[in-house]
């Protein structure tokens, strides 16, 4: 019970952050200034940081506090980071310039206008086919392979823009994200689904050994992993005791001579099956960094 009272909280508070700046920009632009300023303050974006700064600063729906503005502009500030081209594909970009000017801090201003000038996407170095990518919606870029961004430019194109939205909250918002979201990651990887289900099919019923079954899939599964922010957990388990060591390497030896079985016409029909609902079946894993 108290496990979904949490869920409950962090999606509304989630949710609040968003359409609480929206209903903030709204009362800004009608001239409800100080409604705007309350939306705001109980919003806990960095732009709507931002903006609380320029409302103490100006006197917008509120008395002028130089020291309130100033308190919020090092918000903003402590949040930039220097040494990461990532900063300069920012929505926020804009406002780091005026947060450094605001608080007088000239010498990183030029070093940001430096960083940015000299901004490449090393990644974008070697696979010219992913500036199809917004600058916004290049937070998880180097997490799919270049031949992805060739073959299927408009899916992925629609796959980043997800993982931007995700990406661009907090770490502890991102798992109810990535479920609330999962329908659309399907639909906007439609093609590249329907690409690896017709290959696979080919690959499995051409495929000898079960261990070649296996392989059909490797690519697919990798991709969808990247997809849902998916990675494997058991690599990283650490076995409790000697008796858990003896049945994993039991285990691995059954699993291997499972995998050197001719593969039969029944094995085949179930892997094809598993191969076409395997985007529903991904576990799914918050990844952070």
């Amino acid at each position: 019970m108290k496990f979904l009272l949490y869920i409950f909280l962090t999606i509304s508070i989630f949710a609040s952050s968003a359409e609480l700046d929206k209903t903030a920009y709204k009362a800004y632009k009608k001239g409800e200034y100080k409604k705007a300023f309350e939306f705001y303050k109980r919003s806990n974006t960095l732009k709507s940081t931002y903006n609380l700064a320029q409302f103490y600063e100006n006197g917008i729906g509120v008395p002028k506090n130089h020291t309130k503005a100033k308190r919020y502009f090092l918000k903003v500030y402590n949040s930039i980071n220097f040494n990461n081209y990532k900063t300069c594909e920012s929505k926020l970009l804009p406002y780091f310039y005026k947060t450094l000017k605001k608080l007088r801090k000239y010498d990183k201003y030029n070093e940001l206008k430096n960083l940015c000038k000299a901004d490449i996407n090393p990644y974008l170095i070697n696979c010219p086919s992913a500036n199809i990518i917004p600058k916004n919606d290049r937070k998880s870029i180097d997490r799919f392979s270049c031949r992805f961004y060739k073959k299927f430019p408009y899916a992925m194109k629609k796959l980043l823009h997800i993982h931007s939205k995700i990406l661009s909250q907090d770490d502890s918002f991102q798992q109810i994200l990535i479920d609330k979201y999962k329908r659309d990651i399907i639909t906007s990887i439609k093609p590249v689904i329907n690409y690896y289900i017709k290959k696979g099919t080919r690959c499995i019923n051409s495929a000898y050994t079960n261990r070649d079954i296996e392989n059909c899939s490797k690519d697919y599964k990798i991709f969808l992993q990247n997809a849902f922010f998916s990675q494997t957990l058991s690599a990283n388990r650490q076995l409790a005791d000697k008796a858990s060591l003896q049945k994993a390497e039991q285990e691995a030896k059954k699993n291997e001579q499972y995998l050197n079985q001719t593969a039969t016409a029944e094995t085949k029909a179930k892997a094809i099956k598993k191969l076409k609902e395997l985007h529903n079946h991904v576990k799914r894993f918050i990844i952070v960094g």
